[in-house]
């Protein structure tokens, strides 16, 4: 593949595979269970704590049933739902069913407030709403819209609710709405933060994501097709960067994980052992500065404590990774028939140190770094 710096201080890179129009995220999974079937795809915390190993089939298949149920409760192609939950497995699934079944996927950050829920279900028309607590649904239900059908909480029986409309739905009617969806259909709508003012809507096609996940399979094989990669996702899916590298992670071949509670962060990664973790400098500056206020200021008091525990632990790839973030122009995209794709700075990598274990790559994305843009025609 051919990186190159662009004259505006943006980075290009040209596709060496092309997406075709038959192409939509679903079919990329499946993709996987017929190059490697048996390989396993997640592994995913169990009541007890420790890791069950899912492989692709027996995720695609909780899908599938996930997706016979939406269809049985009425979700039509072209229809939109609306996922509030954390980063999960959970979340992951309900993903992949709904896009399996023609319809298109709202995320709804958890730190959302009321009135901005209420706008995202009037602009995107959303018809469901699938909540990870009762207490997500209960906000949703006090501005519900006319056009929601369905509030549904995982852990109020959602899962049982979809099962039990599955019943009179085949898999080959999820089939067919999945063979039905192109590579230039809508995908997703993601709402901007709303700190400047309501939430605003980007959609994204498949398209949008596969083009750019061809050019990282190139780009980056290490991470993404290497069976011993292992990889643990805890930034928001709701996000367009945790959420792209997630398809890219599980089209691939290593094995991923997610962690729902920050607060359990510490325990999963030493519990799952990732070689892989995917950041932003502002989470990284968080981390500094709770080990610099462990260590008692030694970062600024003898100028070796702090600094070598921030050294160690393989945050040194901060200073770097902000330096060229900070002054950084707006991200540009610059697309053609190939897909190009642009960033204002490249994502940085690093071997973390020691104690991380051997073949550990830390992987820090300056703001801004990621855009999708549909071919121009």
């Amino acid at each position: 593949m051919t990186v190159r710096r662009l004259a505006d201080g943006s980075w290009e890179s040209i596709a060496t595979r092309e997406a075709t129009e038959d192409m939509n995220l679903p079919k990329m999974l499946h993709q996987r269970v017929a190059s490697h079937p048996g390989q396993v795809a997640i592994e995913r915390r169990s009541n007890v704590g420790a890791w069950r190993p899912v492989t692709m089939e027996m995720f695609l298949g909780e899908a599938d049933s996930l997706a016979r149920g939406l269809i049985g409760i009425g979700l039509e192609a072209g229809d939109h739902l609306a996922i509030l939950a954390p980063t999960s497995y959970e979340w992951a699934l309900i993903d992949v069913a709904a896009l399996s079944c023609g319809a298109i996927t709202v995320p709804i950050y958890e730190t959302d407030s009321a009135s901005q829920i209420a706008h995202i279900l009037a602009d995107a028309d959303v018809r469901i709403v699938i909540t990870a607590t009762t207490q997500q649904a209960e906000l949703v239900e006090s501005v519900r819209t006319d056009g929601v059908r369905h509030i549904l909480s995982l852990d109020r029986g959602a899962e049982r609710v979809l099962t039990g409309a599955a019943q009179d739905v085949s898999v080959e009617q999820v089939r067919e709405r999945t063979d039905a969806v192109k590579l230039s259909d809508e995908a997703t709508v993601i709402y901007t933060s709303g700190t400047t003012g309501m939430p605003k809507g980007v959609v994204l096609t498949h398209g949008n994501f596969i083009s750019p996940m061809l050019q990282a399979y190139d780009f980056l094989p290490l991470l993404i097709n290497d069976p011993k990669s292992r990889s643990l996702l805890f930034l928001p899916v709701a996000h367009v960067l945790a959420r792209f590298v997630m398809y890219c992670l599980l089209a691939g071949q290593g094995v991923t994980a997610f962690s729902p509670d920050t607060r359990n962060l510490v325990n999963d990664i030493a519990t799952f052992k990732p070689t892989m973790l995917l950041v932003v400098p502002r989470v990284m500056e968080k981390v500094y500065n709770a080990a610099a206020a462990k260590a008692g200021g030694g970062a600024k008091g003898d100028g070796t404590g702090g600094k070598a525990l921030f050294r160690d632990s393989g945050q040194a790839l901060l200073s770097g990774a902000l330096s060229r973030g900070a002054g950084s122009r707006a991200s540009r995209s610059r697309d053609d028939s190939r897909g190009v794709t642009g960033c204002a700075a490249p994502p940085s990598t690093s071997r973390l140190g020691d104690g991380a274990g051997a073949g550990s790559w830390l992987f820090v994305f300056p703001l801004r770094v990621l855009t999708m843009s549909a071919p121009v025609s």
